[in-house]
């Protein structure tokens, strides 16, 4: 028996039929369709209020934690959490969303990377740690972690505002390298659709390429959507087992 999502799956499918015979009854006016650029908004940047940078500061030294934060309060940061240590880091992120993390821990452990991963992939942000203890294998781990800038030195007044600016323009560097890459995956893949589209109305109509891109086209017009939803929803139509146990 059919559901009420079968009867509306197949009456989608035949609304489609329907809607790409029409076009196929009629000759397909083409026109050059002028090519709009969409610029993405960058969300790479650490501080998009453009007010001053605010922290958050992880230190195990209370003592060196106090001058630290002086410090950076006379920089012009804001400083919104001073916590000793790693643990409580996913929830004081989560409740102050700070445009930078600072950890300076004299022993960090895998405490600290487990909540650094975990903030990395839900809500990412520049991350500077100061440590001598780390070795070759914790910095690897680290910089996986979500670490941006690694300082193996202990953290001070004179090289926490430089480590910070680091940290800051590698981390909107590697978003705009990730946003870049991810734009090409996401053309190669509509590219991809498109292409087997095309195919699959060139031959079924027994038309040229050129007639069966206008007609994706005209239909990616029309319906106000971009060509690889259009080509997307071809190819679920024209390839679907029925459809194709009917050609043979």
């Amino acid at each position: 028996m059919f559901s009420a999502g079968h009867a509306s799956l197949a009456f989608r499918h035949r609304h489609e039929r329907a809607w790409l015979t029409a076009i196929f009854r009629f000759p397909v006016k083409t026109r050059t369709v002028p090519r709009t650029v969409h610029h993405e908004v960058d969300v790479s940047s650490a501080n998009p209020r453009g007010t001053a940078l605010r922290l958050i500061l992880v230190d195990d030294n209370r003592e060196r934690a106090a001058v630290v934060e002086a410090g950076l309060r006379q920089m012009g940061f804001e400083v919104l959490s001073v916590i000793a240590t790693g643990s409580g880091l996913l929830h004081q992120m989560a409740q102050h969303e700070p445009d930078v993390v600072i950890i300076a821990l004299d022993s960090p452990d895998r405490d600290v990377l487990e909540s650094l991963s975990i903030a990395s992939t839900h809500n990412p942000r520049p991350v500077v740690m100061f440590s001598e203890a780390g070795d070759e294998g914790f910095i690897g781990d680290a910089i996986r972690a979500g670490v941006t800038a690694y300082q193996a030195q202990d953290i001070s007044g004179a090289t926490v505002r430089a480590a910070i600016d680091i940290a800051v323009a590698q981390f909107s560097a590697f978003n705009a390298l990730k946003l870049e890459l991810d734009t090409t995956r996401r053309q190669l893949a509509e590219r991809k659709l498109v292409e087997k589209a095309k195919g699959l109305l060139m031959k079924m109509h027994s038309i040229a390429e050129e007639e069966a891109f206008s007609t994706l086209r005209k239909l990616a017009m029309d319906k106000h959507r971009t060509l690889g939803e259009v080509a997307g929803d071809v190819i679920a139509i024209l390839d679907s087992p029925a459809k194709r146990g009917k050609q043979t």
